[in-house]
């Protein structure tokens, strides 16, 4: 068997996730490659066998391929703090090497370390992609730091990158960061809007209390012949439930499967739980719930629970928090939201037997933070820092 085809065949064996046979073929091969190697690396890495792809790597000869192969396994499996080893420890690192722990350290809710990263990157003269730019507009939404996402922007306007998909990450960082005026001032310039476009429009509007405008876009939207997906439905339902459109929500709701053949997933059954909770229909929400097709999961009766909370119906609180305590015993949030139930209508011994028993329990509020820009860097505070 010659190289090529031997390389070619563990290459495939790899993709289709049949390892034993790749690892056999290998094993036979007289002259391996790098390419031999890094196949067999990847398809261990893709099966989630970090372990054996570890111990591959570490007796393989290395290319920055390979590197970033097992820099992309970590990554994908949220060990960043084994990736960031893999990148420290590579002798030349590309821009794949860089994308990889930007969008990493992004994915796993890391943003400071994701900007320290493009930060890095500058000084060494390195100017981000394509996909660099996506996973750092989708940084700066998420920390909300508005400055940095407008000096990422000078990037895209000087190398005068006009893809779909660096314009809607822009747009989105915009309403992420609550200016959705700047978002739609991205918007509208992009030449071929796809329905990706449009749907991060509409979300971008409704999370920003713009509900009208909200659905004014998914109708322009439609009556320029653009089919709506799951998300999109997820942002009208939504700005439905902010606005109180009881009806209209129904009726999108009701759309989704009978005008566009969507299955409703669990999100958009939160949604109409959220809108009808919201309105004060809290039986009718209930009622809603157990006529899902699918047994609701913990965060659609956490929905309705919110809802109890807001309109200060303790009996029903009560009732929904022991079905959220018993799917989920160890969010916080359900816990607190009983809490606050009791402690609105002064039943304080109540809300205090609730406080004990998540000490008891062992449960933890995750304590939220903030970032701060000053002087070009973020700094995060949480409860307690000076």
């Amino acid at each position: 068997m010659s190289e090529n085809l031997g390389n070619g065949l563990i290459d495939m064996y790899a993709k289709f996730g049949d390892m034993e046979s790749a690892e056999k073929l290998f094993d036979g091969m007289q002259m391996k490659t790098v390419f031999s190697w890094t196949s067999l690396l990847d398809g261990f890495i893709q099966k989630g066998e970090l372990e054996r792809a570890s111990s591959i790597f570490n007796k393989m000869p290395k290319d920055t391929t390979a590197w970033n192969v097992m820099l992309s396994g970590y990554s994908e499996a949220g060990d960043m703090n084994s990736a960031e080893t893999i990148f420290r420890a590579m002798p030349d690192r590309d821009l794949v090497s860089w994308n990889t722990m930007i969008v990493g350290y992004s994915q796993n809710k890391k943003y400071m370390k994701s900007l320290e990263m493009l930060t890095e990157m500058l000084r060494i003269g390195l100017e981000p992609d394509r996909i660099a730019l996506v996973g750092l507009f989708s940084v700066c939404g998420y920390a909300g730091v508005l400055r940095i996402g407008e000096a990422i922007q000078s990037f895209v306007e000087k190398l005068n990158i006009k893809e779909e998909e660096v314009e809607v990450a822009l747009l989105d960082m915009y309403s992420k960061c609550g200016d959705p005026e700047k978002a739609l001032r991205v918007f509208h310039p992009i030449s071929r809007k796809s329905v990706l476009a449009w749907t991060n429009m509409i979300v971008g509007l409704a999370m920003n209390g713009l509900a009208n405008e909200a659905l004014m876009f998914f109708h322009q939207m439609r009556d320029e012949g653009i089919n709506p997906n799951e998300i999109t439905f997820l942002g009208v339902l939504c700005a439905c439930s902010y606005a109180g459109f009881v009806q209209k929500g129904k009726w999108l709701f009701n759309a989704m499967s009978k005008v566009h053949g969507i299955t409703p997933r669990f999100e958009h059954y939160g949604c109409m739980v959220d809108l009808l909770g919201r309105a004060g229909l809290l039986k009718e929400a209930e009622m809603f719930i157990q006529d899902m097709p699918e047994k609701a999961d913990a965060g659609i009766w956490g929905a309705l629970l919110g809802a109890c909370r807001m309109h200060g119906e303790v009996q029903m609180g009560e009732k929904i928090a022991k079905i959220v305590t018993q799917m989920d015993p160890y969010h916080s949030g359900r816990y607190i939201l009983l809490s606050n139930i009791y402690a609105a209508e002064n039943r304080w011994l109540d809300a205090e037997k609730v406080r004990k028993k998540m000490k008891t329990s062992g449960i933890r509020k995750t304590p939220g933070f903030s970032l701060v820009e000053m002087k070009g860097e973020m700094h995060q505070f949480i409860v307690g820092n000076r």
